[in-house]
């Protein structure tokens, strides 16, 4: 049955319109004098007419998604900014950026590379971390030491260095460059450049706790050689004389591990004597000078108020099997209840009993790996005369095997919480050894 239409029903009319120059399409109004429907071509003129893109809002978009942690979003837009920009290097540094977050490396490479943007120090570093990332160590290498090899040749190749003022940071980038190269020697087991390049890192900036965390975490420097390197930061040139002593005063805590963990803090840095790292690092000291009564009633207060304290955690549980007193782990508290993570490896504490036998490894062993457990504390791998070298090496592929991801119910928690009577759960630093050491 035909309908005719009311009053008020808009009816879709298909009208040419005379704008005084062209002739445009577009649907005429409706009975009730809604305005009409404008084209997408009518909108675009407009905007060419006079209104301008404020690229800076989107920018901004860009830059606040990242840091809400909304990285799609920050990819779409930034992928959006780089076009309307015609591929201006800051943009295209953001775009890398939110390739980078999420995963995306060789995307991030190819883009840098595309733009030809590895001339600027910023750009060019952000291109080594992404290769660092897939394991192309060598590629990495290669790119981070452009800066260093300004030679003639290379200038004629790929052009002068470029400046992006706002993404450039030299004392930022001089750091993370060797920070990078650091982190690339440790991988390929030459501890030597390793050690160079984070000392050159501290040096470019002496806030830059990282560099001292791999310094004394693994045990790369003597007792000597960690007062000179303290001794030796240029504080001054960022650090007024109050702030230079709370840095000097939390390094302290992380160097010279083997000593007395009685000196008293400077008055700028009073308030950190109830920091939980503060307290985790004089628990540490304690440990290795074997008091372990006072150790225990440290980490005992550090993991009531943070029971996820990834650094308190070991030397609690190392502290707990001194004491033998590792079957009060199932019942207690301050321990979280959380699946076994991926860089974990098991060690039987019963085996405590008969630690007075035995030596620990010595680093000449082609056995013992120096990047493969951070720490002696609780260390599994050791000499004894009673033990065999089968043993040995059957009790070294069981630490392995996590990095090899070999997982399975060996590791699972036998009671409430993941570390159990039967098994201590230590951290330990993953990595790939390259097949060629890199000089």
């Amino acid at each position: 049955m035909h309908r005719t239409p009311s009053a008020t029903t808009r009816v879709p009319l298909f009208v040419m319109r005379h704008t005084g120059r062209e002739w445009t399409s577009g649907f005429g109004p409706s009975a009730n004098g809604a305005a009409p429907w404008r084209s997408p071509g009518e909108a675009r003129a407009k905007i060419k007419s006079g209104e301008s893109i404020d690229l800076e809002k989107f920018r901004k978009l860009v830059r606040s998604y990242i840091e809400r942690h909304h990285y799609k979003a920050a990819v779409f837009w930034a992928d959006k900014v780089v076009s309307l920009s015609n591929g201006s290097p800051a943009d295209v540094y953001w775009l890398a950026q939110s390739y980078y977050l999420t995963k995306q490396y060789h995307r991030a490479i190819l883009l840098i590379n595309g733009h030809k943007l590895t001339r600027n120090a910023t750009c060019r570093y952000l291109v080594a971390l992404c290769y660092y990332e897939v394991g192309e160590y060598h590629s990495a290498l290669d790119i981070l030491e452009r800066s260093e090899n300004n030679n003639v040749s290379r200038i004629k190749t790929e052009g002068e260095a470029i400046a992006v003022p706002e993404i450039d940071d030299t004392m930022s980038i001089d750091c993370s460059t060797h920070l990078l190269k650091g982190y690339i020697y440790e991988a390929s087991d030459n501890r030597a450049l390793a050690v160079e390049s984070f000392r050159a890192a501290v040096q470019a900036d002496p806030l830059c706790y990282e560099a001292i965390h791999a310094l004394t975490q693994h045990h790369m420097l003597t007792v000597k050689e960690e007062k000179d390197l303290l001794s030796s930061l240029p504080l001054s040139r960022t650090c007024s004389e109050a702030e230079s002593a709370v840095v000097l005063a939390v390094y302290e805590t992380r160097t010279n591990k083997y000593s007395s963990p009685s000196t008293p803090l400077p008055q700028p840095a009073a308030p950190l004597a109830t920091n939980a790292d503060f307290i985790t690092a004089q628990a540490e000291k304690l440990y290795y000078n074997c008091n372990f009564a006072q150790c225990h009633r440290l980490t005992q207060e550090v993991l009531k108020k943070d029971p996820y304290h990834t650094e308190c955690l070991p030397i609690h549980v190392s502290c707990l099997v001194e004491l033998k007193q590792s079957n009060s782990l199932n019942r207690d508290d301050n321990i979280p209840q959380l699946d076994p993570p991926s860089d974990i490896v098991g060690t039987d504490t019963n085996a405590s009993d008969i630690t007075s036998d035995i030596t620990p490894a010595s680093a000449d062993d082609p056995l013992s790996d120096s990047n493969l457990l951070g720490t002696s504390i609780g260390q599994p791998v050791m000499h004894s005369s009673d033990v065999g070298r089968d043993s040995l090496s059957q009790s070294l592929a069981i630490f392995q095997a996590p990095v090899l991801d070999i997982h399975g119910p060996l590791f699972q928690p036998l009671g409430k919480s993941p570390i159990s009577s039967m098994v201590t759960l230590i951290p330990v630093r993953r990595y790939q050894p390259l097949r060629e050491p890199l000089k």
